[in-house]
């Protein structure tokens, strides 16, 4: 994932996945301009995940003074896990590394968007948890403490997959692919906290 500063900043960064001699991590880096053929890096990678297992498919997103980061995580066992976690403007890690799920089957694919006028974040991913693939929600204080129980978006016999959220300004936007016709299509929704 890749965040620009458009706040009048210099510095713009992203997440990356790469593998180290204990498996794939999230990574942070500060890039000048991705744009530029160049590409020249601002410090250094820093490694933000720690668990010495498979963690893949990082999203980063600012809140104006951090970072908030989630990602799919296999250390508990064969199913996806999702977690969240802080980070600094440099990429430092804040806190603890949040576990999102808890369930044996798989949870995959976040998506997080930053609410600044409830200071919050709210993340998206799809779940296995009821037999077949469903969009749940989970809303989180600013420095990742849950505020109340995930919330299951979607209900349909078919898959519903890959999500994302964005907030407007006053309300929460979903999207996801989903194939209750039959065939996979952009489905979205939007009103769930406002």
């Amino acid at each position: 994932d890749y965040y620009r500063n458009d706040r009048g900043g210099d510095r713009n960064c992203c997440t990356v996945g790469g593998k180290t001699p204990t498996g794939f991590h999230a990574h942070f880096i500060l890039i000048d301009d991705p744009l530029d053929p160049q590409g020249a890096r601002i410090g250094s990678e820093i490694q933000v995940t720690s668990s010495g297992q498979r963690e893949t498919s990082p999203i980063l997103k600012s809140n104006g003074t951090e970072f908030g980061l989630v990602w799919s995580d296999t250390r508990h066992g064969t199913g996806r896990e999702i977690y969240f976690r802080r980070l600094s403007a440099t990429g430092q890690p804040i806190g603890s590394e949040v576990r999102i799920t808890n369930e044996p089957a798989d949870s995959a694919w976040a998506d997080l968007a930053w609410n600044p006028v409830a200071r919050e974040w709210a993340l998206v991913w799809h779940d296995l948890r009821d037999g077949n693939s469903e969009i749940y929600l989970q809303r989180l204080d600013s420095g990742g403490g849950f505020l109340g129980p995930a919330v299951r978006l979607t209900s349909s016999a078919g898959t519903s997959a890959y999500p994302s959220i964005d907030w407007n300004g006053f309300q929460y936007g979903v999207s996801w692919h989903d194939d209750r016709a039959g065939v996979f299509k952009r489905m979205s929704e939007s009103d769930w906290y406002d």
